[in-house]
C-alpha cells in the first residue's frame, strides 16, 4: 500500500472528490505537509466549514483569491493556511471531522482562481465536490468543480458502503451510481461495482484528463482493509491506492 506521502511526492495541487470522509482526509494531508517542512494552504471549489480557532496559522475570508495570495505573501510567519471566498450562513448538520470546524458555512472559490495560490510556496489542498456526508457517490453534471493544473486528484469511498443498500442512506445521488454501476437501487453494494463507479469516467474519475495523477482512498470506520479492491483499483489505472482508516469521530 502506498503511502500519502509517496503517492503524492512532488504534488503541489492536489484535488479531493468522492465521499467518505474528505475533509478529513485533507486535514491528515495538510499534517503530512507540514510535517514535512512545507507549507501547505486549504481551500474548496464547492462549500466548507469554517475551522476553529487555532487549527490554521492563517485564515482568510476574501473574495479576490489574488488578493489572498497577496496577503498570504506579504506574511511569511505562516504554515498553514485555511481560504475561502465568503461566509454563507449558519450549519445545523452534524459534523464528524479530523479537522477542528466551527459551525458557520463558507463558499470557496471559482476553480480558475485557485490557480492564483500558485504564486505561493505551498502545497494546495482543493475540496472539490459535496456528498452530505454520505459513504459514496456519484457526481452531478456541474461536479466536480476542479482547479486546472492539478498534479493529482484523490477519489474518496468509504469501504463501510459494502454490503449496504443502495439508497440515499449510503449515497449521495444513489440513482447516478446505478447508473455508473448497473445496480438497481435497493441492491447490495458488491465490491465490483464500487471499482466500477471509482474507475468510470462520469463517476469517481469523472474530469479528469492528462497526466493527473490518479489515486484512490478508501476509508473505513468498521469495514476491513480490501486488498482485492486495492488491486483492481490499481489495474484499471490508479497509480495509487491509500488506506485510511477513520476513527469515530472523523466521516
Amino acid at each position: 500500500m502506498t503511502s500519502a506521502s509517496g503517492a503524492l511526492a512532488g504534488c503541489r495541487c492536489v484535488a479531493l472528490v468522492g465521499a467518505g470522509g474528505k475533509t478529513s482526509l485533507a486535514w491528515t494531508l495538510m499534517q503530512h505537509s507540514l510535517d514535512a517542512g512545507q507549507r501547505a494552504i486549504y481551500t474548496t471549489t464547492t462549500h466548507t466549514l469554517l475551522p476553529a480557532d487555532g487549527a490554521f496559522d492563517r485564515v482568510l475570508v476574501e473574495p479576490d483569491a489574488a488578493r489572498a495570495a497577496r496577503l498570504l505573501a506579504e506574511d511569511r510567519t505562516w504554515r498553514s493556511a485555511w481560504l475561502a471566498a465568503a461566509v454563507v450562513g449558519g450549519f445545523e448538520g452534524e459534523i464528524h471531522s479530523a479537522m477542528p470546524l466551527t459551525r458557520v458555512k463558507a463558499k470557496g472559490y471559482a476553480p480558475d482562481a485557485v490557480r492564483a495560490l500558485a504564486a505561493l510556496d505551498a502545497v494546495r489542498i482543493v475540496e472539490a465536490d459535496g456528498a452530505l456526508r454520505r459513504w459514496i457517490k456519484a457526481p452531478a453534471d456541474h461536479e466536480p468543480v476542479l482547479p486546472p493544473e492539478l498534479d493529482a486528484v484523490i477519489v474518496v469511498a468509504c469501504l463501510d458502503a459494502l454490503g449496504q443498500p443502495l439508497d440515499a442512506r449510503i449515497a449521495h445521488r444513489p440513482e447516478r451510481v446505478a447508473e455508473e454501476t448497473g445496480l438497481r437501487l435497493g441492491e447490495r453494494l458488491t465490491a465490483a461495482a464500487l471499482v466500477a463507479l471509482l474507475c468510470s469516467p462520469g463517476g469517481g474519475l469523472k474530469g479528469v484528463t492528462g497526466n493527473v495523477r490518479r489515486i484512490a482512498a478508501l476509508s473505513r470506520l468498521r469495514a476491513p482493509r480490501e486488498r482485492d479492491i486495492e488491486a483492481a483499483l490499481r489495474a484499471h489505472g490508479f497509480d495509487a491506492v491509500l488506506d485510511y482508516p477513520l476513527v469515530a469521530a472523523s466521516m
